[in-house]
């Protein structure tokens, strides 16, 4: 078959494949593996498949381009070879850990979750006598949050999340999510990994949030709840995607939002402050809900059972 088709993608891959150590340390990185004994013949065709995909999704998107957007690196620096293996490594793992390393947003927030997104991020919350989760990507974290209750220039308020649900119920508690707004792009977040903030879009932070492990264990009634602190609060599409994405409901604010004003109790609570560039004094109102649509139509979309 050679003889009439080019394949550089399988021959590259399969030269790679002769460096045992290598592979063996790919699969168990990958495949989550308690180290090289765990690899056989099925994990190293799964991780040379996966350096096949690599190899073509490196070469057909521009490799400068695609390594820069995936390690989120400077635009104006050029990229060497080291580059470009370090991006062939990023997306073999991917692709063998079953992501859609094809696209550059699920890669890029790959690469953040492999940089250490989910260590040391996760946090406790209360809301009223019920306990929640959250993951907060800011500098400093928060010791357990009261997310039943908001803050605003006018005083205290009841969450507009909280409260019954019409069925005899309370609703679930909201899933926090604190980030930082990027200060000159509101349609751009940056989250803390390893000390060091890394710049996403609206859709890479979606794919972030969307692998998850903490958020994937609550059902799909839990509403994500965003907490982002600038200088002005998140351009309006930001929760549209995120909402479409994780297909939950997205709680946000036009204006910046913190964790920096206290209950009655002395619990922290989402805050809203007055903004830089958004006119006006925020509210308990000014707290809104993204909703997942059907694309089809304009109908939201159906709710889980």
């Amino acid at each position: 078959a050679g003889r009439f088709v080019s394949l550089p993608a399988p021959h590259t891959a399969a030269r790679w494949l002769q460096d045992t150590a290598t592979v063996d340390a790919t699969a168990v990185a990958a495949l989550g593996l308690a180290g090289p004994e765990d690899v056989g013949a099925a994990e190293r065709a799964r991780v040379f498949w996966a350096r096949v995909k690599a190899v073509e999704t490196l070469a057909a998107a521009g490799p400068d381009a695609l390594t820069r957007r995936v390690l989120h690196l400077d635009p104006a620096l050029d990229v060497d070879g080291a580059g470009h293996e370090a991006a062939l490594v990023l997306l073999t793992r991917g692709f063998a850990a079953g992501r859609d390393m094809a696209d550059p947003d699920a890669a890029a927030a790959y690469a953040l979750e492999t940089g250490g997104a989910f260590d040391w991020t996760a946090t406790l919350t209360t809301m009223g006598t019920e306990s929640g989760g959250g993951r907060d990507w800011r500098d400093t974290a928060t010791l357990l949050p009261e997310v039943g209750r908001v803050r605003t220039p006018a005083g205290l308020a009841d969450a507009p999340w909280a409260g019954p649900d019409g069925h005899g119920g309370n609703r679930p508690v909201p899933y926090l999510v604190a980030a930082h707004v990027d200060l000159q792009d509101g349609a751009r977040l940056q989250v803390s990994t390893g000390g060091t903030l890394q710049d996403t879009s609206a859709a890479e932070f979606a794919e972030l949030l969307a692998a998850d492990p903490d958020l994937n264990r609550k059902d799909l009634s839990v509403p994500v709840l965003l907490v982002l602190t600038g200088i002005d609060g998140p351009a309006p599409g930001v929760a549209d995607t995120i909402a479409q994405r994780l297909g939950r409901s997205v709680w946000w604010s036009r204006y910046p939002a913190e964790l920096s004003g206290t209950d009655d109790t002395g619990s922290s609570v989402p805050t809203l402050v007055l903004s830089l560039l958004t006119a006006g004094t925020p509210t308990a109102a000014d707290w809104q809900e993204a909703r997942p649509t059907d694309p089809a139509g304009p109908e939201e979309g159906p709710r889980p059972v």
